[in-house]
């Protein structure tokens, strides 16, 4: 034990043990092992000393995510001899460069930790199992400089306490090109396998992942959940981003005047001798479906007009496809408008349009007073599908903002710091948004000096505070679905309610963007936010023909069918449901004490309940372990070995277990 002249406790500035530390600095005090002097000689650490350092080395590179090797470096042995010599007893100052372990001693002992941990973490989940009060969440990331792709499994049960317990459970490594859905649920079931947990009992959990296909894929034989955030994200970023095929659907007239071109020409070709080039033929149009360009088709027409009426003349064909001047404006006041459509789409060669192209498509769909009825409508068709572009452009424009600012001299002469969006993040584009409103009148002062203030030409302050306004509740719901401690599984219908009420709330008459891309959330929502099951027994139910009306209660579902027991408990059942429908309203959040408390009362609901209390709504812990494992690869710390990589993780998880006797009793 140190002395009480060595305490850091603010005590030690008390004036009685400042007059206690003098009076020993002058007379000394062998007797309780506190030294005068450190003018001895540095002693080899015990054994015993040198395992407790090591066993600690281990949980510090775990805890703190720290390199092997900072164990031995010297500014982290000259601070460990500091302290020792702050704190050393009369047995005489220990060496700290002889007590700190090697890193490759401290790389063999984390597999000797992790196992430790492991023979308490393992019963804990396979109790949890056998009760029904386990789940699991998933998710893949890929290391950056590698390209590497790791999925880390997370599991979600319930301590003695009533309160939710969230452990990393293993981490695995698949190559560039691995990442299948079979060899993703082969994984998962050796590594569980290798912790001592049957396949057969693998499959009794819910897996909480995103909609990636190689996850859905993996995932399709056991009980699997989407991840309520990363369904947030997609709704938000498929509203909010155009797909190019979204505006070459035509209106009923140039649909009208496509197709009779097609089958004028169709027709053509049929009697053209074979040395003459034929007519290119795109598909037949239909209202509202998606188009190729009909420029080329449309072009040929006009061009070889006077060949292709001297054809039907001869084919004695006139009177069946009868076309005028009148009609070939038409066909040319069409092809003017389609042709600029066409250059654009063959420019851009990605699916989602870029934002770049809004000044280009304003342009294009802007009104003239020549335009003919169909062009005036076909031109105000297109700009409100036009609308994600425009909010995609300004969405761009404040990321090119925020770079040059971030690369600038005067970035740090700013109140506060940029921030810039991030593809992978969620809600980084709120973040964005309000990092640029929050210095809006510094970057408008700074960049006017500069004579830059174009760069905030097209980023309007009032543009930012209504794309934050759209924003910020999704982040809100976001947030409050990622809790670890508390259950969030009955939070998401709430939060698909308040979400559409946010988007369904009238916008004022000065934001139709604003109103216009809510429209578009709340399609989104409605195609994307319904689970695919409920989605087709909906459907089911709808295509299904009349019937006798349904029964009293349905019949529990198959998924939820463990639940019971035998036919018999079916009306047992019935009857718990008729008590808990009874039950008063309360305003009690504990939901997990409450169903503990009622067990006897509603054995079966119980038991559902306390079972999907343990799904988390997201996947957010394996997202909160990927930024963990961004301090564990390092430049020059990415030759880690996968096992080692996944042991670090486990142990800043699980470290708490090395204290806990008899864990799998902690739990319910």
């Amino acid at each position: 034990m140190f002395a009480t002249v060595f305490r850091t406790s603010t005590t030690s500035r008390h004036a009685c043990v400042k007059r206690e530390v003098e009076r020993r600095e002058e007379q000394g005090n062998a007797g309780n092992g506190v030294v005068r002097s450190l003018d001895v000689p540095l002693s080899a650490p015990s054994t015993s000393v040198k395992k407790e350092v090591l066993r600690s080395s281990v949980l510090y590179c775990a805890k703190d995510m720290a390199p092997f090797q900072s164990v031995n470096g010297e500014g982290f042995v000259e601070l460990v001899q500091k302290l020792l010599d702050i704190g050393y007893q009369a047995a005489g100052r220990i060496d700290a460069s002889l007590l700190m372990p090697n890193r490759t001693t401290v790389s063999r002992k984390l597999e000797d930790l992790a196992g430790e941990v492991k023979l308490k973490f393992v019963p804990m989940v396979q109790k949890a199992i056998d009760n029904n009060t386990c789940a699991a969440s998933t998710d893949m990331w890929t290391q950056e400089n590698t390209k590497h792709h790791f999925l880390t499994v997370i599991v979600h049960t319930t301590n003695s306490m009533g309160k939710l317990d969230t452990r990393t459970a293993f981490t695995i490594l698949f190559d560039e090109d691995c990442a299948s859905g079979e060899n993703i649920w082969a994984q998962i079931v050796i590594q569980f396998a290798l912790l001592g947990i049957e396949e057969a009992a693998v499959r009794k959990i819910v897996i909480v992942s995103d909609r990636g296909a190689n996850m859905i894929s993996a995932l399709q034989d056991v009980q699997r959940l989407d991840c309520i955030a990363h369904t947030i994200n997609t709704v938000l970023k498929t509203a909010l981003t155009l797909k190019k095929y979204e505006i070459t659907a035509l209106n009923e007239e140039a649909m009208g005047i496509v197709n009779k071109v097609k089958q004028i020409l169709l027709f053509v070709n049929s009697k053209l001798p074979r040395k003459i080039k034929k007519f290119t033929i795109t598909k037949t149009a239909r209202v509202g479906a998606t188009q190729p360009s009909h420029a080329p088709m449309l072009s040929q027409f006009l061009n070889r007009r006077k060949e292709i009426k001297r054809r039907l003349v001869l084919a004695q064909k006139m009177e069946e496809y009868f076309f005028d001047d009148q009609f070939s404006e038409r066909v040319r006041d069409l092809f003017k408008i389609l042709n600029p459509l066409k250059t654009l789409m063959t420019r851009h060669k990605g699916v989602d349009l870029a934002g770049s192209l809004w000044p280009e498509f304003q342009t294009l769909t802007k009104m003239s007073a020549t335009d003919s009825p169909m062009v005036a409508a076909l031109k105000a068709q297109w700009r409100e599908q036009l609308v994600p572009l425009e909010y995609a452009f300004v969405h761009q424009q404040c990321k090119s903002l925020v770079t040059y600012v971030k690369n600038s001299s005067f970035h740090s002469a700013l109140k506060s710091t940029l921030k810039q969006e991030m593809d992978v993040r969620w809600n980084t584009s709120l973040a964005m948004f309000q990092s640029i409103h929050a210095v809006y009148d510094e970057l408008t002062t700074i960049l006017t000096d500069r004579k830059e203030s174009d760069r905030l030409s097209n980023i309007k302050k009032d543009t930012l505070e209504a794309f934050i306004a759209l924003l910020d509740p999704f982040k809100t719901e976001s947030i409050k679905l990622q809790s670890e401690s508390e259950p969030t599984l009955q939070l998401v219908l709430l939060c698909r309610v308040t979400l559409l009420d946010h988007c369904r709330t009238p916008t004022p008459p000065e934001q139709p963007l604003i109103e216009r891309l809510k429209s578009r959330i709340v399609n989104q929502m409605d195609r994307i936010f319904v689970h695919s099951e409920i989605r087709r027994l909906y459907l089911q139910q709808e295509q299904a023909a009349p019937g006798p009306p349904p029964a009293k209660r349905a019949k529990i579902s198959e998924a939820y069918s463990k639940y019971l027991e035998d036919e018999t408990d079916q009306w047992d059942l019935d009857d718990e449901l008729d008590k808990y429908f009874k039950e008063p309203i309360i305003d009690d959040t504990d939901l997990i004490g409450w169903w503990r408390q009622r067990r006897e009362r509603f054995p079966s609901l119980a038991a559902l309940a306390l079972h999907l209390l343990n799904i988390p709504a997201t996947s957010a812990s394996s997202e909160r372990e990927f930024s963990e494992a961004g301090h564990i690869y390092r430049e020059k710390r990415l030759s880690l070995f996968p096992a080692a990589t996944s042991n670090i993780l486990f142990l800043h998880s699980n470290a708490d277990l090395l204290e806990v006797e008899g864990a799998a009793d902690a739990l319910t």
